[in-house]
């Protein structure tokens, strides 16, 4: 993340500590089979985004750092297409390999 996280505020950032610029955020997401219809992962979507913004989800996610995003599928799929060529070509360019 490109700033401190509020449960650890005394711990600096990478991008604070060894690495100026760098900027990198955990995502979690639900995915379904694909084929599944439209309307279905619609549903799906508001309801995760409903529970994301119930106060004691909130307050649990808080509590251990996290801070919900939520988003649409059309959103997620393009962070999720952005991340894989981001950190795709950073494995190139390390040629980093799974032996």
């Amino acid at each position: 993340m490109a700033r401190r996280s509020p449960v650890t505020p005394d711990v600096p950032t990478v991008a604070e500590s060894v690495a100026p610029g760098f900027d990198m955020a955990a995502s979690i997401g639900v995915f379904a089979p694909g084929g599944t219809s439209r309307d279905i992962v619609a549903r799906l979507s508001q309801a995760i985004n409903a529970a994301l913004r119930a106060p004691d989800v909130l307050e649990r996610m808080a509590a251990i750092g996290m801070e919900p995003a939520g988003t649409s599928p059309a959103e997620y799929e393009q962070r999720l297409r952005a991340d894989y060529e981001r950190y795709g070509a950073l494995v190139r360019r390390i040629g980093m390999r799974i032996d």
